[in-house]
């Protein structure tokens, strides 16, 4: 009757165990698989809807909830949940833009926790200089437990400035303002004496060589209607760089305060671009007139 008695505890003590771990691992069924995915711009950010999109120099914040896990015993109803992962972002072109992560999830997981799926965070800033394009986020998962792997990719967009196809170093994106911080440019260079000129344009099309160095530079000048340099500031915007992501383009911005007194008529901003590691040159006039 004893060994009767002994026998029926140890089957209830076995029973009891294979439920507590059917519970844990009931909400986490099936194939290892990233069950639920949010990015947002903020730790704690809401989710952001579909396109995706980011600017260059946002904060990425993705997380992933993995289910299909299992769970490992390591005492009387006491489990744990044991992922690696590994996770990085590229661009468009294939260049890295998130650098990649290493990680590991080891957590303890209780019969009250059915429910529950283990998250993943990936954090990362779009390169400021970006290009428009679509990026790839790509996760690879491996529960430690099972021993099996999966892999998920989600695209973000990357509203970049767009880069024309260029055969060598050229002015593009020329503008005239009125103020520094203004984003929208004039409809047309028009300005009185006593204004202060602002032109905001980029560098682009100069050549990029190993570990991304880029040498490019301009020199601006003002000129009458004539032809004749009134104003030259050789260099006027320079880079010698070697950036750990490339940058296609250089930014550049030139004030100009017209005195009082000068006459009207019909004036150019001209910017002679320089490409110093492909010894190329090209210049561009952009008409502007005093009223």
């Amino acid at each position: 009757m004893r060994a009767l008695v002994c026998l029926l505890m140890v089957a209830l003590l076995f029973q009891t165990r294979a439920f507590a771990q059917e519970n844990v691992s009931h909400a986490a069924t099936g194939d290892l698989r990233v069950a639920y995915t949010s990015v947002s711009r903020y730790d704690g950010g809401a989710p952001m809807p579909q396109p995706i999109t980011f600017l260059p120099g946002d904060q990425v914040v993705f997380r992933a909830k993995v289910s299909g896990f299992r769970t490992a015993e390591i005492g009387y109803q006491e489990f744990r949940v044991k992922l690696s992962y590994e996770v990085s972002a590229i661009d468009f072109r294939g260049l890295v833009i998130g650098k990649l992560k290493k990680g590991e999830l080891d957590e303890p997981v209780h019969k009250e926790d059915k429910e529950w799926l283990p998250t993943l965070e990936y954090k990362f800033l779009i390169p400021a200089m970006a290009e428009y394009g679509s990026a790839r986020l790509r996760m690879k998962i491996r529960d430690e437990v099972s021993q099996k792997e999966t892999v998920f990719e989600e695209n973000i967009l990357v509203n970049g400035k767009r880069l024309p196809a260029l055969n060598s170093v050229s002015v593009i994106d020329f503008g005239f303002y009125r103020r520094q911080e203004d984003r929208s440019p004039l409809p047309a260079g028009v300005y009185r004496a006593g204004d202060t000129l602002w032109a905001k344009f980029d560098l682009a099309g100069f050549r990029i060589e190993d570990q991304n160095h880029f040498h490019a530079e301009c020199d601006v000048q003002v000129r009458d209607a004539e032809g004749k340099i009134l104003f030259e500031q050789p260099a006027a915007i320079s880079r010698d760089a070697r950036p750990e992501y490339p940058e296609r383009y250089l930014p550049g911005t030139f004030s100009l305060e017209i005195r009082p007194g000068t006459s009207k008529g019909k004036y150019a901003i001209v910017v002679i671009a320089h490409d110093r590691l492909s010894e190329q040159s090209s210049e561009s006039a952009f008409p502007f007139t005093i009223d």
